[in-house]
């Protein structure tokens, strides 16, 4: 009863016994706490770039480094200046750096970006060991003012710190920003296509962990009193990596966990007798491991928890049919939306294509296509596999800059916007391979889309016409065609001038197939866009179509009605195989 009606009553309690402990073990213990507590947030911040955004960092000890400079610095030199104000000072070094170190990961992952980092370790380490940090050439000891240089309190105030950034990375992780890294964690494709900047997501998650991991190099100043560079070097960079990589350092649980392993596993080495050198091989055969079963152990964890409650609701994956009433019901609440969705008297052409032409070397994807998209229609676009329709929505959503000719929107030339632009223009899409964020909820996953203030009312609505699971329902737990027509829901509820859809009835039943065909035939109507259909259901797009396009080899074929252009022999060898 207490904790329905007091949701966070347990978690305050728990940290406020745990706090207290600080003021009844001994003083080692006190130091070994302090030194676990840091070492979790440490671990959280690098969760960001690691774990929600799926990028390699090797060098956040320098990020560490470069903040318990600042704060040393302030502490010696200017011990006026208050401790916290000093932190944050530290923090924003570490941002600054973070940044630095950011801007060249915008065109590079993996091997490329893990080297990136690692110089940068490597120089930081480099330049400190040169210069020193304040105090060494005095051997001037940092201590902070009171009460901070009291060791129970300062354990406090870094679990404070500590639980203060669970909560703030919880709360960013709802907002577009943290929405945006579990994007891009997913698919650099889907991020620019949702109308998220890949370059400014990527900025964001180095410049966020880096800050918190210059505020952790301030308390190992402020802990240790004298440092060297060997505090910060390039193998504890690496240490800490592998370490997140194994417990799952972007779960505060995980963190938590890394906390207890640094200061635990050297313990037991000391109590046995053992090289404490052990203590990295621990890690990394703990981070091999992790790799080797794509998962840490906070998500094994999690995903056991998350798998027992899918069990109790395993019918919330599938849809259940909507009954007429029910769907006249969706379409009238979309109709009382605020969105243009007037029929116009003289549809004018919303997209043109002229002379599109896309080559790869020699070969000739797409030669010369022209067309028209007139607003308030639907356009099927088909051919053969390999006739270039997928091509040519790459092209149209600014995924092939290879690509010559005119793009035009509303008139406008958006031949050279980049794909996270034009998307904001009004064009959306969706994939051949589903590229809905399993992380996220439904409902969050359309709100990312939007890029916009979406009231619940009209998540529920789209939701409700596409006949999805709830906003609630975690994309995870949907099945992999469902989790398509999740996709055409969260392009919709950005409002799109333009929607193209890349083959939305995959995976889908014959029933589901007919029941989306009538969706996608009113979505002119009800939302005010244009549909550009790339579909092989001939029956989907025989219902939905106003017209269609036939491609092959990379040239337009036929153009028309679909009844009409689906008899045509040329089309029918080049395509149907017989079949009208």
């Amino acid at each position: 009863m207490l904790r329905a009606r007091y949701p966070y009553l347990l978690p305050v309690a728990g940290f406020s016994i745990l706090a207290g402990t600080a003021f009844v073990i001994p003083p080692y213990f006190v130091y070994l706490a302090t030194s676990g507590v840091i070492t979790a947030i440490v671990v959280r911040a690098l969760g960001v770039v690691t774990g929600q955004a799926g990028l390699i960092s090797l060098c956040h000890m320098a990020f560490a480094a470069i903040g318990a400079w600042v704060v040393s610095w302030l502490g010696i030199y200017a011990p006026q200046v208050p401790f916290i104000v000093a932190l944050m000072a530290g923090g924003g070094a570490g941002m600054a750096a973070g940044i630095a170190v950011g801007l060249p990961a915008l065109r590079l992952r993996g091997l490329n970006l893990a080297a990136i980092t690692l110089t940068f370790a490597v120089a930081v380490d480099a330049i400190l060991t040169t210069t020193g940090f304040p105090g060494n050439e005095l051997v001037l000891a940092f201590h902070p003012q009171y009460p901070f240089s009291d060791g129970r309190i300062f354990l406090v105030f870094c679990m404070m710190l500590w639980a203060g950034t669970v909560v703030g990375l919880a709360v960013l992780s709802r907002t577009r920003t943290g929405g945006s890294w579990a994007a891009l964690n997913y698919s650099e494709r889907a991020t620019a296509a949702a109308g998220i900047s890949v370059a400014k997501a990527k900025l964001t998650a180095f410049s966020t962990s880096a800050a918190i991991a210059g505020m952790a190099g301030g308390l190992i100043a402020a802990q240790l009193g004298v440092i060297t560079a060997s505090n910060f070097s390039p193998l504890y960079s690496l240490s800490v990596f592998a370490l997140s990589v194994f417990v799952g350092g972007r779960f505060w649980e995980g963190a938590i966990l890394a906390g207890l392993l640094s200061v635990a596993v050297p313990e037991l080495l000391r109590l046995f007798g053992l090289p404490l050198d052990l203590e990295a091989l621990v890690v990394t055969a703990g981070a091999v491991d992790a790799l080797r079963k794509g998962s840490s152990l906070a998500g094994s964890f999690r995903r056991g928890l998350a798998t027992r409650a899918q069990k109790k609701m395993s019918d919330i994956s599938r849809p259940g049919q909507m009954s007429r009433e029910a769907a006249n019901r969706a379409e009238d609440a979309i109709a009382g939306l605020e969105i243009d969705n007037a029929e116009p008297c003289n549809k004018k052409t919303i997209l043109e294509l002229a002379d599109l032409t896309v080559r790869y070397g020699e070969v000739i994807a797409v030669d010369r296509v022209s067309l028209r998209l007139r607003a308030h229609t639907v356009m099927g676009l088909i051919g053969p596999n390999g006739a270039g329709k997928s091509t040519i929505v790459d092209a149209v959503t600014g995924f092939l800059p290879n690509a010559t000719g005119k793009i035009k929107l509303d008139s406008n030339d958006i031949g050279d916007a980049a794909a996270f632009r034009r998307a904001k223009a009004g064009i959306r899409r969706t994939f051949q391979q589903g590229r809905a964020i399993p992380e996220l909820t439904v409902g969050q996953y359309l709100r990312l889309s939007a890029d916009l203030s979406v009231a619940d009312k009209q998540i529920d609505s789209i939701l409700a016409y596409l006949e999805c699971p709830p906003a609630g329902t975690p994309i995870e737990h949907v099945e992999i065609g469902l989790r398509r027509v999740i996709e055409i829901g969260a392009c919709l509820a950005s409002r799109p001038r333009v929607l193209l859809l890349d083959e939305p009835a995959a995976g889908l039943s014959a029933d589901q197939s007919r029941r989306l065909a009538e969706h996608i035939a009113k979505i002119p109507s009800l939302f005010g866009c244009s549909v550009l259909l790339v579909e092989h259901d001939m029956d989907l797009v025989r219902f939905a179509c106003d017209e269609i396009t036939v491609l092959n080899f990379g040239t337009v074929i036929a153009v028309g009605c679909p009844d009409e252009v689906l008899k045509q022999p040329h089309v029918v060898e080049a395509y149907l195989g017989g079949i009208s």
